[in-house]
């Protein structure tokens, strides 16, 4: 990502602040978003309420999706544990940006980084209720338009992972999902934060994300082939990985965490083929 970019993302939420009259939280850390359009972190309400504040850039206003986050408080209520919207703000003038202010989950994330840098103890009950609520995920309509993957870009897996060549890359089951559901994006107690990318997906893409993060951990891995295997296996549990290989294989020069589990995704893409 460009300085350009970073120094426009930082701008934004700086901005937002401001706007929404809220402090970094002592000892705030800046967390940015894998598509490079987000930028997020811990602040202090006024009333002084722990939240946290998100911002989403685009080259254009793209109201459409930005007004999803309401949606998605409103489809799926209390049946999913995600932090809910308290207020949001939208910047037109010059780099159009989306701020959203939501609440912050009482719970810790199961990692510091997208992929586990060390083994993490979760019992039972937090992996049924995380299964439950994918299942009851997939089931909620997602607003028009709204996708977390495009055709296009399962068209181009070919050209990260060269091995797919020839391969159907024909998704028979799109469903809802969180798009983005890496091993920082899950609290325990279990809570899914960071909702930018939700929409429809291919079946399966969330439990496939979760596997291919936690390949740096060969326990976890198989905990989450064990509770997700109907999703992970046959043509369309091989899709779900292919997207998720080629997502991290893409962002391998973004930073240490991807460069490192690289080679693993690539491993597994080659074994599924």
């Amino acid at each position: 990502m460009d300085t350009t970019a970073i120094t426009r993302l930082t701008g934004a939420w700086y901005e937002a602040l401001g706007e929404l009259d809220v402090t970094p939280a002592r000892g705030a850390r800046l967390h940015r978003g894998l598509s490079g359009h987000t930028l997020s972190g811990p602040v202090v309400t006024a009333e002084g309420e722990p939240a946290w504040l998100r911002v989403v850039t685009a080259p254009e206003p793209d109201f459409e999706r930005w007004m999803s986050a309401w949606v998605l408080d409103d489809l799926i209520g209390d049946e999913i544990p995600h932090p809910r919207l308290l207020v949001d703000y939208t910047s037109v003038a010059g780099s159009p940006f989306h701020a959203l202010l939501t609440e912050r989950l009482g719970g810790r994330p199961v990692s510091s980084t997208r992929a586990l840098e060390r083994p993490v103890e979760l019992g039972a009950r937090w992996w049924r209720g995380l299964r439950g609520c994918l299942d009851r995920l997939s089931r909620v309509p997602s607003p028009s338009g709204h996708r977390s993957v495009t055709r296009e870009e399962i068209l181009a897996i070919p050209e990260v992972l060269p091995e797919a060549r020839g391969v159907d890359l024909t998704v028979q089951v799109w469903e809802s999902a969180h798009g983005g559901l890496h091993w920082a994006n899950v609290t325990d107690p279990l809570g899914l934060v960071d909702w930018n990318d939700w929409g429809v997906a291919p079946r399966g893409l969330d439990a496939a994300t979760l596997h291919v993060y936690a390949l740096t951990q060969p326990r976890t891995a198989a905990r989450v082939r064990t509770v997700f295997r109907d999703l992970l296996e046959g043509d369309q549990g091989r899709i779900a990985h292919l997207i998720a290989c080629a997502r991290v294989v893409r962002a391998e020069r973004d930073d240490a965490t991807h460069a490192r589990l690289a080679p693993r995704a690539r491993s597994l893409a080659r074994s599924l083929l």
